[in-house]
């Protein structure tokens, strides 16, 4: 019954049902004996009616576990009630008599999904389960018909694989496959921390779309690099570009540039292929299909063999 109403804050009420299993058997042995395990409680509810073939049978009966509605007076609303379960230890299943973890919940083998997470009604939801024997995660839209697309950390944050430290919006520590495929036996190179791009009919596209304006020099970058000093100061060792030879809109005149880092960590032009597809080494305006630029009295090729050199080129 509802405690009588005060002037001071109201009197909580007392439990209207508890129940408690007895208590398993003691034992008496001192090698190794167990004590009885303490009396299960079942609450179950009733089963739906039976129909003759034709018809459908009625389903089964519901159980709701609801926590106290607050109070409804004019006062400062109030709270519903919260539901603990096994709040002295023990674990929870669903789906399962025998739980490993504090829950565990296990499909009934009728569909790979064990769990579905997200907002009431028309929302997309989270699901997880055992899908083809891999444990999976993924976004399913609301009836659980179609997979959907899913977000991770929207509102900023990163995400590692492989690691519990990421530094970048991802990070992936070891190898990794972009596309479709699996790694290629190799004889030699890098056999581990490698990445794959494998896809029979898509490329590898680098787009800097900051760069958003129309101008000379506005293009993409591939840089290559290592440790560079005893510290942990790096360097990028080569620099590749691909970008646009002027600032005209609708003309597509680009060029391929390679470049290297000398002994004081200055960027040297090494090679350019320009839209003519001329070729400069130290120069980025070839003016023939091959042009080498150095300084005076600078050794631009050599051709040699067997110890013995059979034609060299200077500039001057």
């Amino acid at each position: 019954s509802q405690p009588a109403a005060v002037a001071t804050n109201g009197t909580a009420a007392t439990s209207a049902l508890g129940i408690t299993g007895g208590q398993g058997g003691n034992t008496t042995g001192t090698t190794g004996q167990v004590g009885g395990a303490g009396a299960a409680i079942t609450l179950t509810s009733g089963q739906g009616g039976t129909a003759p073939s034709g018809s459908t049978n009625g389903n089964g009966g519901l159980i709701t576990i609801q926590g106290g509605a607050p109070g409804n007076g004019l006062g400062i609303a109030g709270s519903y009630g919260n539901i603990a379960l096994n709040p002295s230890g023990g674990n929870v299943g669903i789906g399962t008599t025998g739980p490993a973890r504090k829950l565990e919940v296990a499909s009934d083998g009728s569909n790979w999904i064990s769990g579905v997470f997200g907002g009431a009604g028309g929302t997309d939801k989270v699901v997880i389960g055992n899908l083809t024997g891999k444990a999976t995660i993924g976004a399913h839209n609301s009836n659980l018909s179609a997979w959907t697309d899913l977000t991770i950390n929207q509102g900023g944050g990163n995400v590692g694989i492989g690691t519990t430290g990421p530094n970048a919006t991802l990070q992936v520590n070891g190898s990794t496959i972009l596309g479709t495929g699996a790694w290629p036996t190799l004889t030699y190179g890098q056999t581990t921390g490698r990445l794959l791009i494998s896809q029979p009919t898509e490329a590898l596209l680098i787009m800097n779309n900051a760069n958003d304006t129309i101008a000379a020099g506005n293009g993409s970058d591939i840089y290559l690099g290592a440790r560079a000093t005893a510290a942990t100061n790096n360097a990028a060792y080569a620099h590749i570009t691909g970008a646009k030879e002027n600032a005209t809109g609708g003309d597509f005149s680009s060029y391929l540039q390679m470049n290297t880092l000398s002994a004081g960590g200055g960027e040297v032009t090494g090679i350019r292929i320009n839209s003519a597809g001329n070729v400069g080494i130290g120069t980025t305006g070839p003016g023939s299909k091959l042009q080498v630029k150095g300084a005076d009295s600078t050794l631009l090729m050599q051709v040699s063999g067997a110890g013995q050199d059979y034609l060299q080129v200077y500039s001057g």
